[in-house]
């Protein structure tokens, strides 16, 4: 069963994603300007949107597949720029889109290693040390 944690990730990376696609393939003028170079907006927007991903997704396999496919939609995403109106394709902002992608997801891997020790040595505190004793009870054979 999934936790609210990993829900509320899934959620925002669902988010970011649809975000992303929506500032990528609108007309030029109509895009959201955060005020930084083109380059850091793209490396910003995969690093939180890999790391969301990297969290709400927290198996090995799924990480690499969230990493794999953010990577593809970053490609596929300027490759689609080629057809609205004021926009151009550089492979240099999917090349930069992915590295943040993948940064994004391994830094969601190592957080998550380093909580995992925290969490196992935080769980005995919260349960008793002492557990009660079960009291076994012996069938007397009367003879």
């Amino acid at each position: 069963m999934m936790g609210v944690r990993t829900a509320m990730f899934r959620a925002v990376a669902l988010a970011a994603v649809a975000f992303i696609v929506i500032a990528s393939l609108v007309p030029a003028p109509s895009r959201p300007h955060v005020g930084v170079p083109g380059e850091l907006e793209h490396f910003a927007a995969y690093l939180l949107t890999g790391y969301a991903c990297g969290m709400g997704w927290p198996s090995r396999a799924d990480r690499l597949r969230s990493a794999l496919a953010l990577i593809a939609l970053a490609g596929l995403l300027e490759f689609l720029q080629l057809w609205v109106p004021g926009r151009h394709c550089e492979v240099i902002a999917a090349l930069i889109s992915g590295a943040g992608a993948a940064i994004g997801v391994m830094c969601a891997a190592l957080i998550a290693a380093v909580q995992q020790p925290i969490r196992a040595l935080a769980l005995p505190l919260s349960r008793p040390r002492w557990p009660a004793r079960r009291v076994k009870v012996r069938a007397q054979i009367l003879m």
